[in-house]
């Protein structure tokens, strides 16, 4: 966003009205678009005068020179407008500048245009009225479009500016307010899809054939070669951040990028004509490569590529099983994007978005769109909850729990052994001596020759429960094997909070006469998996349970004090606590990296146990580069490093997966199952990409066949990079593997003691197998893997540039690690300040039907009812041509409840 005046005048004429180098005489002029420009009598497509858009930008009306908007202040800092930057592919760019293919040129102004008025209807502006502090959706902008075709390297690279500006006329009040851009950020990506799926469709109208690609798609037939020649700025910029990174031996933080960026772009160069900088282009082409993107120019012609059937339900049925998989309740732009995504140029939007309206899966809320089977879920756990309340007879109503426990201890096993509840639990709040109660309630239960079965969501906590005595299994090993519940009458379910409503739905139906005790923490991180099962239990049925409120980790009374009120969501007086005993630390961004690193060694000298948390891997990776760099200046880690291949994952959803045009060639499969003749912990290398297959090179050379369905639910996609590792490294695991009869928990941290012959032998005297490789430095790590882990000392490091992945939930699981001390490392503490008190919960779909769905089960029932009649007719439609087709009704109406947020001063890229 653009706030200074002067600045925004100077960038109509230096940049806007000119291409990125200077013509004498080539003006390129805007042209204005927008509802709200409309209003002001500013005709869509006519052209932009100076003294209409610097009018704009003093807050005058264009036509009669009056103030636009009521709020100006003094000092005149408000947000003159903002710039939203459309660009085509590269091989798009290529063929409709240097090969002046007029075509194409307009094909990408139309689809810009499209995604443009998509992004308008989320404008908002701010409710002010009668205490109301809100935004209200006006779905109308002014904005003018520039089109420039070249890169300041001069490269052809087709692009849009929207120079938004910041007004937006409320019917509902009948004037001219600032404009709220938070809603439009978060659809970013939805404008984004939608422009790259229109400009395919109409490349493909044009009768080029589209590939797809990393960014949506290229014109097949444009090299590689060729693409990467023009786009020299993106090697330019890579490689100054290359040469300050090696100056200073370290990463860059974002801002820095940002700052290295900036200052190395090329100056406009002027005196130059457009038809001399498409010379210059063309004469970088070898005489094969023009030759062939002249017959690939003169070839394509409307009409000649193939007709295809349309894609919209296969693209819906993708997208709904892709965003549904982590989130119950979702935007309905979030799904249509998903949509545009999964197949770009083959997906007609009007149809999409009314075969949106039409599914008779999707349920219409309040917040967004969920799903008839997420709502039967979500109500199945609550009824079964309810229906178990007093079902059962005491498990051990004589037992008197051991005197030395806390109070809050004695309580909670007294609960679990007197509650007639079939669904109870145990509600532990971190460092509360949780597996202290289990202990003893595993003792009760024997005392009545009940054996109880313990389990837990993931390995790592399976694990800790182990080594604390217990014989337990991971949830899916009680799913994958029944056996395993024979003879028990109580399940024991640790970190509960960490269950999706699936994972919880299947427990439930598996023990359907066994008691059950859930044991978690609804404020620490939830499943990756839809669904907070645990907190819809508390707070939408009958569920109860033992409360331990009295924390034992943190041993000073300041610092536990701090743990006690984050546990209470008082997160704003948790920050001030942690202010009062001098924990947070504000530093620049080079200083508060070092800083960390340097009050990591000195807990390491006082042999006490630490760990850095941060909130995203690439602040993790700046602050482990301080760290082993203070390592090896200390000989603390060896002087030789051994380099490895290691695994990242792409963190993809089973849909991902399933999907063929997700994969490239050189991509990683891992195996953590079985399957299609790959063994458990294989990996392979992707050599070839199908139609619904791949071909993966095993380790051996030998190449096979993968087909993509089921079979994808037993293995990880990801990429590989190399990692250096040397004696005394710690290490982070992020696989299971059992070797030798040694197991590698997944979140488990390591120490080398050495490496022998390509082996990496730990210190607990484990080898690391040579074909595990799903490991990184474990120095710092994020507060899900810090999640259950306890140390001395903990270390939190959040600058500005990770604050957008800090909420409340993070926070607290960061600062309650330590036993001894906490500090906070930022280089914005009011930003960091203000961060942690949003939170990250997930919206329930028994939360966002309207009017307390749990009360009142019969809008449930209508709800589902009247999906089935959508669903039937549907199906009757389905055998009808199109003019006789019945209408169905709308069962979504267009919503306001997407939530704001986002720094309204960046320059958003739709690519």
């Amino acid at each position: 966003a653009h706030k200074s005046l002067a600045g925004a005048e100077g960038y109509f004429v230096e940049h806007l009205s000119q291409n990125d180098y200077y013509a004498a005489g080539e003006i390129r002029p805007g042209q204005w678009i927008g509802i709200g420009a409309e209003r002001l009598g500013l005709s869509a497509g006519h052209e932009v005068s100076r003294e209409q858009f610097c009018a704009l930008c003093e807050n005058r009306h264009p036509q009669t020179g009056e103030r636009l908007t009521q709020r100006q202040n003094a000092q005149d800092q408000r947000r003159v407008f903002f710039d939203f930057t459309c660009s085509a592919p590269k091989s798009v760019s290529v063929v409709a500048v240097t090969l002046d293919d007029q075509r194409l040129v307009e094909a990408h102004q139309e689809s810009a245009r499209i995604a443009f008025g998509e992004l308008e209807a989320f404008a908002a502006t701010r409710v002010r009225k009668h205490g109301d502090q809100r935004d209200r959706t006006t779905g109308n902008l002014v904005a003018a479009a520039f089109v420039h075709t070249s890169s300041r390297a001069l490269d052809p690279q087709l692009h849009t500016h929207f120079t938004v500006f910041n007004g937006t006329f409320d019917e509902r009040e009948q004037c001219w307010k600032a404009l709220q851009a938070g809603r439009m950020y978060d659809a970013i990506r939805y404008a984004t899809e939608v422009y790259r799926n229109e400009l395919a469709r109409r490349v493909r109208g044009i009768g080029y054939h589209t590939v797809a690609a990393k960014h949506g798609f290229e014109i097949k037939g444009v090299g590689d070669g060729v693409m990467r020649r023009f786009s020299k700025r993106s090697q330019e910029r890579d490689n100054v951040v290359r040469d300050m990174e090696r100056k200073l031996g370290r990463k860059l933080s974002n801002n820095e990028v940002s700052y290295a960026v900036h200052r190395s772009r090329p100056r406009k160069l002027k005196g130059i004509s457009t038809a001399e900088v498409r010379q210059r282009q063309l004469a970088q082409l070898q005489t094969t490569e023009l030759e062939s993107l002249r017959v690939l120019t003169s070839s394509a012609q409307a009409g000649q590529i193939a007709w295809e059937p349309p894609r919209e339900q296969e693209a819906l049925a993708y997208a709904t099983a892709h965003v549904f998989e982590r989130k119950s309740v979702v935007a309905e732009h979030e799904l249509l994007a998903a949509a545009l995504s999964h197949r770009p140029g083959e997906v007609d939007l009007p149809r999409l978005k009314h075969w949106v309206r039409q599914s008779p899966e999707l349920v219409p809320t309040d917040r967004g769109l969920s799903t008839r089977q997420i709502l039967e879920t979500e109500l199945f756990l609550i009824q079964t909850v309810d229906a178990g309340r007093d079902a059962m007879a005491p498990l051990n109503p004589a037992y008197q729990p051991a005197d030395w426990l806390g109070e809050d201890q004695r309580r909670s096993v007294l609960h679990v052994l007197n509650t007639g509840d079939r669904i109870t639990g145990i509600r532990g709040l971190a460092g509360t001596g949780k597996t202290t109660v289990l202990r003893e309630l595993a003792i009760a239960c024997t005392g009545v020759g009940i054996g109880p079965l313990f389990c837990a969501p993931t390995a790592a906590a399976t694990d800790v429960l182990r080594k604390e005595g217990f014989n337990a299994v991971t949830l899916q090993s009680l799913f994958q094997s029944r056996g395993l519940m024979f003879g028990h009458s109580v399940v024991v379910l640790d970190e509960a909070g960490a269950v999706g409503i699936d994972d919880m739905k299947r427990l439930f139906g598996l023990a359907k006469v066994a008691r059950i005790v859930l044991c978690g923490d609804t404020g620490q991180h939830t499943s990756v998996a839809r669904g907070d099962a645990l907190r819809i239990l508390e707070q939408h049925s009958s569920f109860e349970s033992g409360q331990l409120t009295r924390i034992h980790r943190q041993r000073q009374a300041e610092y536990r004090q701090a743990v006690e009120l984050a546990a209470q969501k008082r997160t704003p007086e948790a920050f001030a606590q942690l202010e009062r005993m001098g924990a947070i630390v504000e530093l620049s961004g080079d200083e508060l990296h070092s800083a960390a690193a340097q009050a990591y060694l000195k807990a390491l000298k006082s042999e006490k146990s630490a760990l850095l948390v941060a909130p995203t891997w690439a602040e993790i990776e700046t602050v482990t580069e301080r760290v082993r760099s203070a390592l090896k200046e200390q000989g603390l880690i060896g002087g030789q490093e051994h380099s490895f291949q290691v695994f990242d994952s792409l963190s993809w959803t089973e849909a991902q997966k399933r999907d063929a045009s997700q994969y490239r060639p050189g991509m990683t499969l891992r195996f953590h199952r079985t399957t299609a003749g790959f063994a458990q912990g294989e990996s392979g290398e992707v050599t070839a990409v199908g139609r619904g297959a791949l071909t993966v090179r095993r380790a051996d050379g030998s190449a096979r066949e993968l087909k993509l369905g089921r079979g994808s639910a037993s293995f990880d996609a990801g990429e590989i990079r190399t990692l250096n590792v040397a004696a005394g490294d710690k290490l982070l695991l992020q696989a299971n593997a059992v070797a030798a009869r040694k197991r590698f928990i997944n979140g488990e941290l390591v120490e080398v003691k050495e490496v022998q012959g390509g082996s990496i032998v730990l210190t607990d005297g484990r080898i690391i197998p040579k074909d595990y490789r799903a490991f990184t430095h474990g120095y710092a790590v994020t507060s899900h893997a810090a999640q259950g882990k306890t140390v001395n000392e903990v270390l939190v490091v959040a600058s500005s540039r990770s604050l957008p992945a800090v909420h409340q939930e993070q926070f607290y699981v960061s600062i309650s690690r330590g036993r001894e001390r906490c500090q906070v490392f930022t280089d914005d503490k009011e930003l960091l300040r203000s961060q942690v008190t949003r939170s990250s919960t997930r919206t329930a779909a028994v939360e966002a039907v309207p009017h307390a769905p749990v009360r009142q089960p019969n809008l449930i029932r209508r709800i589902l009812q009247r999906a089935e009649r959508v669903a039937e007719l549907v199906r009757l439609n389905g055998d009808l041509p199109e003019e006789r087709q019945i209408q169905t009704p709308n069962l979504l109406s267009r919503r306001e409840g997407i939530k704001a947020y986002g720094n309204s001063n960046q320059r958003i890229s739709i690519r």
